[in-house]
């Protein structure tokens, strides 16, 4: 396959991964919500780390949760990090798997799927380009075209 015909199935390709990596983070959290509990938890540390990339030094904040599980337990453990994470003190319902109860969602919808809306609208554009790319191929090129012009006296 030369260079040419690869460049023209690059985005279909992109495509097709990215909606496959939707699906399995659907099938994945769907998973995760049937077999997970919902609590309170409380929010008793923020650990901060620095990072540092291409863009320059970022500071991110780990909030670390305190909850008791359905069985009595009462455990700590780490959410995201972000830029701006709740203060010590703050509430939060959280869902955690009763098999790994430190592995922690906070319960809000941009938590549970922003990483499926995410690969299903770049998937989307990506499928939706390379089907539009393949597709132009199936209509005739300016060199195909036939016309003919019949010369009147």
């Amino acid at each position: 396959m030369d260079r040419y015909k690869l460049n023209k199935l690059l985005p279909l390709l992109v495509g097709v991964v990215l909606l496959a990596v939707c699906f399995y983070s659907i099938y994945w959290r769907l998973a995760f919500l049937n077999r997970c509990v919902e609590t309170r938890a409380t929010v008793i540390d923020v650990r901060w780390e620095t990072h540092h990339d291409k863009d320059g030094w970022h500071t991110v904040g780990y909030p670390v949760y305190r909850f008791t599980t359905t069985s009595g337990r009462e455990l700590e453990a780490s959410g995201y990090g972000t830029s701006s994470p709740p203060s010590v003190g703050d509430e939060r319902i959280i869902l955690y798997d009763p098999k790994h109860p430190t592995s922690i969602v906070v319960n809000s919808w941009l938590n549970i799927w922003a990483i499926s809306l995410f690969t299903a609208l770049m998937g989307s554009v990506f499928t939706a380009a390379g089907i539009l790319q393949i597709g132009g191929r199936l209509r005739p090129s300016s060199e195909e075209k036939t016309i003919t012009i019949d010369h009147i006296k």
